[in-house]
């Protein structure tokens, strides 16, 4: 009898503190989603016992001695439940269901409200000319629609993509007539120029040495020169009669910024399109 009550008492005294511990991380929001770390260090806890043994405070006794391995191991084996528990209550969540319609105009309510990734346009390694800021902004916001087009192209093909790309056009030359024409300029620009420059990429010599440009320089110069807000707009004529203009780095800035713009927009797109379910 006594061997036993020396056995629960230990084991009660080890699973004291392990126990604490897990109902107060419970308690606070950012722990308790993270079951993993609240086990592992609710376990380091429960070797408490074990280590009074190995210093000399707890008898070795061997009710003392299974007590104190007995923590350790319940709490692994609670850990292992409660991680399948996560998983199965993780799996049964149903993603949410969207229209074609409004997933068409996710991103374009994201764009006028100025979310990321429409928010994110700027490269944070380029300095960019206060004078150029609107006019980058525009050509980026563009390209990040262009790349949510080409992922539901990816994902449902290019009919698909096409009708979610004439849904965001027809609204939009319902609610905004100017911006809708920007916006189909703009569309029907970069995957003119995608498409050609990924044909003939664009090369240059850097130190005696060919170089083949991103996509997004030719992209960058085309933006430049024929944006009508730009200060590089030139006619085609003018192209032939005076040259390219000297774009002053201004080139390399906005090449840089439309890298920038679709890697974030790639990201937050894809994140939407992996969790949502689309009733087509």
């Amino acid at each position: 009898m006594v061997t036993l009550g020396e056995f629960i008492g230990v084991l009660i005294s080890g699973l004291a503190l392990p126990l604490l511990w897990l109902t107060v991380s419970y308690a606070i929001p950012p722990l308790r989603r993270n079951v993993k770390l609240n086990y592992n260090i609710a376990t380091v806890l429960s070797c408490m016992p074990l280590a009074l043994i190995v210093i000399g405070s707890l008898k070795p006794e061997a009710p003392n001695v299974l007590a104190a391995l007995a923590c350790p191991c319940l709490l692994l084996l609670q850990r292992k439940r409660a991680i399948a528990a996560t998983v199965e209550s993780t799996e049964n969540i149903e993603q949410p269901e969207l229209s074609i319609e409004t997933l068409a105009m996710t991103p374009i309510c994201f764009m006028t409200e100025d979310l990321p990734p429409f928010s994110d346009w700027k490269s944070p390694e380029t300095d960019v000319k206060q004078y150029h800021e609107e006019s980058f902004k525009t050509c980026v916001s563009i390209y990040q629609l262009y790349a949510f087009y080409i992922l539901t192209a990816g994902r449902w093909g290019n009919e698909i993509a096409e009708k979610i790309l004439s849904i965001q056009k027809e609204r939009l030359h319902k609610a905004m007539p100017d911006v809708a024409k920007q916006f189909e300029i703009g569309i029907e620009q970069i995957h003119d120029s995608v498409s050609r420059n990924m044909n003939e990429p664009m090369v240059m010599e850097v130190d005696g040495e060919s170089t083949t440009l991103p996509l997004e320089y030719p992209l960058a110069l085309e933006f430049l020169t024929m944006h009508p807000d730009s200060l590089f707009h030139r006619t085609e004529k003018q192209i032939e009669e005076e040259g390219m203009p000297d774009y002053k780095d201004a080139d390399w800035a906005l090449t840089f910024c439309l890298i920038h713009g679709k890697e974030v927009a790639l990201e937050c797109f894809e994140h939407i399109l992996e969790n949502t379910k689309v009733v087509l």
